[in-house]
């Protein structure tokens, strides 16, 4: 282990555990990526492949061992590619894979006896390895998007053509060495580790990139949502409309905008304390991300109150829309109050102007609640341009 190449397997080694703690952590933390789930069973197997690769310095031409650094290794291959799946969201089919898994298993059985010098026996040897690895990058490829992705791309396609190009690397430098045992001590030892050291630790550090972004993006949503009602929270709806409004060039002239309270708060409050006005907030968030469109914009901005942003649709199409949610709310009461009375909400309905500012189209919309209250609550009422209110006629 003096040698370079052995020098270099040690470190291959050290980056292997730090990685498998990597991915391992993230995995505790999120059990529900299982990405980093399988790319820790990956590097983790890379691991024992990488002991028995060590143990053939020991045990030198034993069949046994070489057998097993093959089979680990590949299976480590088939763990990453079973990551990468994972990761963006693609189906994994075992059976295909498997199949492929034990005809290379086979395979190797069949040419382990090969002079161990013949370059058609190390192209052979290697085959299944790089295939499997290009499997890997053409999921990636399929699904790559931004400069990361295709930086991943890139390095996995790399790393599979370091497979494919070692007999070629075997006949520069001179052989891979009389025997397994002195594999680690030949310059093809040397070269192929520092090759598999520098384009797997590229390749694992994006994947853990990958992983760690995810994880922090899933983070960043959950502090813009409000884990009552599942909408976006008031920092998120604000988000969110600025970012339309940035995309229409000030906000549209079209887009309708709808803010509504839950109707005596107070007494919900009174008769199940807070419990009881989340609960409201539960079904009611339940019941508006049924019935909103994907470009629709929601959010709970507190307490009782909500507010949608509908880019698509007028305000008479919106306080249809409020009348029909107004319906289910009171279908759906016997969820939330213990008292058996309906649920209601008065609803004010306005029109977004082009550069208004969302404090501005608050006021408005609150103008018409407060009308709406006017009115004996569950109500609707729309307030046109011209600032006067029209309530909803029964």
């Amino acid at each position: 282990m003096t040698s370079g190449g052995g020098f270099v397997f040690a470190i291959n080694i050290a980056l292997g555990l730090s990685l498998l703690g990597g991915f391992g952590g993230a995995w505790l933390y999120d059990r529900r990526r299982l990405d980093a789930f399988w790319w820790f069973a990956a590097i983790a197997m890379a691991l024992v492949s990488a002991a028995f690769e060590l143990s053939l310095a020991y045990l030198d031409n034993a069949r046994a061992p070489r057998f097993l650094l093959f089979a680990t290794h590949l299976a480590a291959l088939m763990l990453f590619v079973r990551g990468v799946a994972a990761h963006y969201g693609r189906p994994f089919r075992w059976t295909p894979i498997l199949t492929f898994y034990a005809a290379s298993l086979l395979l190797n059985i069949a040419i382990i006896d090969l002079p161990r010098q013949s370059l058609v026996r190390l192209a052979v040897y290697q085959s299944p390895y790089f295939l499997m690895t290009m499997l890997g990058a053409l999921l990636i490829f399929r699904d790559m998007r931004g400069a990361l992705e295709k930086t991943f791309f890139a390095c996995t396609l790399i790393f599979a053509l370091q497979f494919s190009v070692r007999p070629v690397i075997a006949a520069l430098a001179g052989g891979q060495g009389q025997s397994p045992a002195f594999y680690l001590g030949s310059a093809y030892g040397l070269l192929t580790q520092a090759i598999f050291a520098l384009s797997s630790l590229g390749m694992a550090t994006l994947m853990l990139v990958l992983v760690m972004r995810a994880i922090i993006l899933d983070l960043r949503q959950k502090g813009l949502h409000d884990r009552v009602s599942g909408l976006l929270n008031q920092s998120g709806f604000e988000e969110e409309v600025s970012r339309h409004a940035a995309q229409t060039n000030g906000g549209g002239n079209h887009a309708a905008f709808v803010l509504f309270e839950i109707d005596n708060a107070d007494a919900i409050i009174d008769h199940g304390g807070d419990e009881g006005l989340e609960s409201a907030a539960r079904v009611v968030g339940q019941l508006v991300q049924r019935h909103k469109s994907e470009t629709d914009i929601a959010g709970r901005l507190g307490g009782n109150t909500f507010a949608v942003l509908f880019p698509k649709l007028d305000t008479t199409a919106a306080a249809e829309w409020c009348e029909e949610l107004r319906g289910m709310m009171a279908l759906n009461s016997t969820q939330w109050d213990r008292g058996n009375k309906r649920m209601t909400a008065s609803f004010g309905v306005t029109r977004r102007r082009p550069g208004e500012e969302l404090g501005e189209l608050l006021k408005r919309a609150r103008e018409a609640i407060y009308r709406a209250r006017q009115l004996g609550g569950d109500n609707i009422c729309v307030r046109d341009r011209q600032r006067y209110v029209l309530p909803r006629t029964e």
